[in-house]
């Protein structure tokens, strides 16, 4: 559970940053020619704007029209789909006779483009004003996508500036509600024998209690504790039958698991170990010993190992219980 706390929060430090960061570029807007003069190579996707005087087409590629745009200063390059060439009308019918303020965001000018604009260029000023090799001088390497300012500055905008900050934090907040959810669910499964006042929980916190590192177990004065893939924990004088599973995959001997079997019939997993290779099967088995030394001495009368007269002795405390059950005894 504290896991998912922790990726809920990286959830949510993601969301403040993309949203600084986006806060941040929607106050300061740069002017087209501002990135245009920059020695940088991160010119693409942002938000820009230009004042202009007008505009004339000179290309197309059936969704964007390519136009040349100018103002008292200088020429620029800039495109528009459909909504924006209804934004470009409804900016030159509001303007009157000033200049026109527009926005959107930066892109590549195709290659292909190109020529076109020069001759179109030059067709305006009846002469031969610039030649292809000239075309980045005079209008720069990028040109502005034309959109209005809701959607520059709106949820697309967003998304563009801080669209992968939000990705992330989406990610990061669903990994996080799962981590926590699973880690809510497992502690309720335990919390009636963890409660802070608890025998438990004291003979936990206790300096006396053994803590077997690598497999989550720990022996208390009383109990023996588990955190192998849940929460199990038994008083040793309940447990009936102690013994030792082997887990094998593709009939490679891999895992070795510690199962306990109280009185009242149920079946906890004590410890998991790896037994492939020489080294982790020996620490394993060392492990298994250990627990159930410890097991052996708070419960002399314990069964331990599986085989034939402890799996009957099983059987018969099972029959026993179900007995019992339908007597109404237990």
């Amino acid at each position: 559970m504290i896991a998912g706390i922790v990726l809920l929060a990286a959830a949510v430090i993601l969301m403040l940053i993309g949203a600084f960061r986006y806060g941040a570029e929607k106050k300061n807007v740069p002017y087209l020619e501002d990135i245009i003069q920059e020695k940088g190579t991160d010119k693409l996707g942002r938000a820009s704007y230009l004042d202009i005087n007008g505009c004339f087409a000179f290309a197309g590629n059936g969704e964007n029209t390519y136009y040349i745009a100018y103002n008292d200063d200088w020429y620029y390059i800039i495109s528009a789909g459909e909504k924006g060439e209804e934004y470009l009308d409804r900016q030159f019918a509001e303007s009157g006779d000033g200049p026109v303020r527009i926005y959107g965001w930066t892109i590549a000018i195709p290659e292909e483009a190109k020529p076109f604009a020069v001759e179109t260029f030059n067709e305006e000023y009846g002469e031969e004003v610039i030649a292809l090799e000239d075309f980045d001088d005079v209008f720069g390497d990028v040109c502005l996508s034309v959109h209005d300012e809701k959607t520059v500055f709106g949820a697309d905008g967003f998304m563009r500036v801080s669209g992968g900050y939000v990705i992330g934090a989406l990610f990061t907040l669903a990994a996080g509600l799962l981590a926590f959810l699973l880690g809510r669910a497992r502690m309720k499964s335990f919390a009636p024998v963890l409660e802070p006042e608890s025998d438990l929980m004291r003979e936990l916190e206790s300096p006396d209690t053994i803590h077997l590192d690598g497999v989550g177990t720990y022996l208390t004065e009383n109990y023996v504790a588990s955190l192998t893939g849940g929460f199990d924990a038994v008083r040793y004088t309940d447990i009936f039958w102690v013994y030792v599973t082997r887990h094998s995959t593709n009939g490679v001997h891999d895992y070795d698991y510690l199962t306990a079997v109280t009185r009242d019939g149920k079946q906890y997993s004590l410890a998991t170990g790896g037994s492939f290779g020489r080294k982790r099967k020996a620490a394993t088995a060392d492990t298994h010993n250990q627990i159930i030394q410890t097991i052996h001495i708070k419960n002399p009368g314990v069964l331990i190992g599986y085989n034939k007269e402890n799996l009957e002795a099983c059987k018969a405390l099972q029959k026993q219980i179900k007995e019992e059950k339908k007597a109404g005894i237990r």
